[in-house]
C-alpha cells in the first residue's frame, strides 16, 4: 500500500548560507576583475533574476566577466574588433543570456553599434553590427531587457553634425531588427529607455528646451515622438522609469542662470520630475525638487513594484533622495549622507522586484573616498549610509539587482595611478532551493529519497537540513526518510 508523501507544507528543506549565520544583508569583500597597473574605465553591471552577474568595462577593448550565482567569477574576455568609442552596456534575458552592446570604430571607419551575446552555456556569439550599415556615426548606446526577453538598444547618431536618437528592438532569443530614428536630438548625447512589467517601453531624450518621449507597446513599434515637457530654459540629461498600468516617471535638469550655487563648478540647473500616473492618459505638472539654494548636477529615478516613485540627485556636493507612494507627489528631498560626507558622482538608484530600493554613489568623507550605499524598504524612509568595504578611491560605479533583492556593485578605483575594476555583492536573500526533489508517494517503512541543490547568490551554503512533518529530521543535500504509517 502506498502513502502520499506530504504536500510541500509537510516537508521543509532549509539551507543556511555562511552570511546568514553572521549579519545579513551586508556588502561582502570585493574582488578585483581587472589587473592592477592597467587602465580600465566605464564599468557596467547586470544581474539575472537568479543572481548571475555580468560585468563589462573598457580596457584594451570591451571586457566581459561572468559570475554564476553561487560560483566564482571567471576570467574576463575580450570582445569584438575595432577601437572602442563609448562605454558598453549589458543586460540579461530570462534564458540567462547576457547581451552586450557598445560603440566601436570598425576597420578604421565611422563608429558603429555592435552587439554580442553570451549564452547561458557560456558560448559567445560573433559581434554583429546593429546600427545601420553605411549609416551615420553612432555612439552612447544603452540597453534594456524586458521580462519576456525583448531587448531595446538606443543610441545617438551623428550625420554631418545633425543628431538623432535611434532605437532597435530584438525579440526574445532573436536578432536586432532594423533601427528606427525616434527623433531629432541635440548634441548632448543624453537619452534613456525603460520597460514596464508588461513589456511596454518608453524612451526619452533631450532636444533644446524639451524632453522628447516615444512609447512602444509590448510587441509593437515605437509611436511618433512628442514632447514630455517643454521648459522655459534648455533641459539636460533626462532619465525614465516605468511602473505597471502606464506609470511613467521622467527626471531631468533644467538650466536656471539666476540660481545661486555654492561653488562655480556646480551647474546652474534645477532637478525636475514629471510623472504620468498609472491609468492616466497624460503627464501631470512637472515638480521642482531643488534643494535650496543649491542646483543639481546629476539625478536618477526609479519605480518600485508597488508604484512608488523614487528620485535621487546630486545637489551641490551632497546626495539627496525623495520618494512617494502611487498617486502622491514628491516631498522635499532628504540628505542621504552624514554631515561630514559629500558626493562626487551621479547617485544611481535601482528598484528590486522585492520592493527594496538601492542607491549608491561615490562619497568623500573624513574616512576617505569610498563607494556609499543606502536602501529603502517599501513605504519607509532611506536607511543610514553604509560604506562598501574595500572601495577606497572609487572613480566610476554601476549597480544592479536580482529578483530577490541581492545587489551587485561594480566600480573602478585608483591604484598606483591607474583605475582597476572591482566587484562586490550585497547579500540580502537566503539560499535558493534549486532542483528540489520530494517524492509524491511511497510505501510505509520504505526509504524515500529527498534532494536539493542549494545555491546562495553571494555566499557559500553552510548547511542543509530537512523536517519531514512526522518529527523526523535529516541533514545534507541528499537524504532518505521512511514514513512509518499512512497519512503522514
Amino acid at each position: 500500500m502506498l502513502l502520499r508523501v506530504c504536500a510541500m507544507a509537510a516537508v521543509v528543506a532549509c539551507c543556511t548560507s555562511a552570511t546568514a549565520l553572521a549579519a545579513s544583508p551586508t556588502w561582502l569583500a570585493p574582488e578585483g576583475l581587472s589587473p592592477s597597473g592597467v587602465a580600465a574605465n566605464s564599468p557596467q553591471v547586470a544581474m539575472s533574476a537568479g543572481g548571475d552577474v555580468a560585468a563589462v568595462w573598457l580596457r584594451d577593448g570591451i571586457r566581459l566577466a561572468f559570475r554564476p550565482a553561487g560560483g566564482p567569477t571567471g576570467a574576463s574576455l575580450l570582445l569584438g574588433p575595432g577601437s572602442v568609442v563609448s562605454r558598453p552596456d549589458v543586460g540579461f534575458d530570462p534564458a540567462g543570456r547576457a547581451i552586450v552592446v557598445w560603440s566601436a570604430a570598425v576597420s578604421g571607419g565611422e563608429a558603429r553599434i555592435l552587439r554580442l551575446v553570451r549564452g547561458a552555456d557560456g558560448t559567445l556569439s560573433e559581434p554583429t553590427q546593429i546600427s545601420r550599415a553605411g549609416g551615420p556615426a553612432a555612439g552612447f548606446s544603452r540597453l534594456v531587457v524586458a521580462k519576456d526577453g525583448t531587448a531595446l538598444a538606443t543610441w545617438f547618431a551623428n550625420e554631418g553634425g545633425v543628431y538623432s536618437f535611434v532605437a532597435a528592438a530584438q525579440p526574445p532569443g532573436g536578432e536586432f531588427g532594423t533601427p528606427v530614428v525616434l527623433g531629432a536630438a541635440d548634441g548632448g548625447f543624453f537619452g534613456d529607455v525603460a520597460f514596464d512589467p508588461a513589456g511596454n517601453a518608453f524612451a526619452v531624450w533631450q532636444k533644446g528646451n524639451a524632453v522628447m518621449g516615444a512609447a512602444r507597446p509590448a510587441g509593437g513599434t515605437f509611436q511618433p515622438a512628442a514632447p514630455v515637457v517643454t521648459a522655459p530654459m534648455p533641459v539636460d540629461d533626462p532619465r525614465v522609469a516605468l511602473g505597471a498600468g502606464g506609470q511613467v516617471v521622467v527626471g531631468y535638469r533644467q538650466d536656471d542662470p539666476a540660481l545661486v550655487t555654492p561653488n562655480p563648478s556646480v551647474p546652474k540647473s534645477r532637478p525636475w520630475v514629471i510623472e504620468r500616473p498609472a491609468g492616466a492618459a497624460a503627464f501631470g505638472a512637472p515638480q521642482d525638487l531643488t534643494v535650496s539654494p543649491s542646483g543639481a548636477s546629476l539625478l536618477d529615478v526609479a519605480v518600485t513594484p508597488a508604484g512608488e516613485s523614487v528620485a535621487v540627485q546630486q545637489s551641490a556636493f551632497y546626495p539627496f533622495g525623495a520618494a512617494h507612494a502611487a498617486g502622491d507627489t514628491f516631498p522635499p528631498p532628504v540628505r542621504l549622507s552624514p554631515v561630514a560626507h559629500d558626493l562626487y558622482s551621479r547617485p544611481v538608484v535601482e528598484a528590486a522586484p522585492d520592493g527594496t530600493t538601492h542607491v549608491s554613489w561615490q562619497g568623500n568623507g573624513s574616512d576617505g573616498a569610498f563607494l556609499r550605499h543606502v536602501t529603502r524598504a517599501p513605504g519607509q524612509g532611506f536607511s543610514a549610509m553604509a560604506t562598501l568595504p574595500g572601495s577606497v578611491n572609487t572613480v566610476e560605479e554601476g549597480l544592479a539587482v536580482d529578483a530577490e533583492g541581492n545587489a551587485a556593485a561594480l566600480w573602478t578605483q585608483r591604484e598606483a595611478g591607474f583605475d582597476r575594476v572591482v566587484l562586490s555583492g550585497h547579500d540580502a536573500a537566503g539560499p535558493q532551493l534549486r532542483n528540489l526533489s520530494v517524492p509524491a508517494t511511497g510505501a510505509p517503512g520504505a526509504p524515500l529519497a529527498f534532494g536539493v541543490t542549494p545555491v546562495d547568490v553571494w555566499s557559500p551554503v553552510a548547511s542543509s537540513s530537512w523536517s519531514f512533518g512526522d518529527g523526523g529530521t535529516a541533514d545534507g543535500a541528499a537524504v532518505t526518510h521512511a514514513y512509518a504509517v499512512l497519512g503522514t
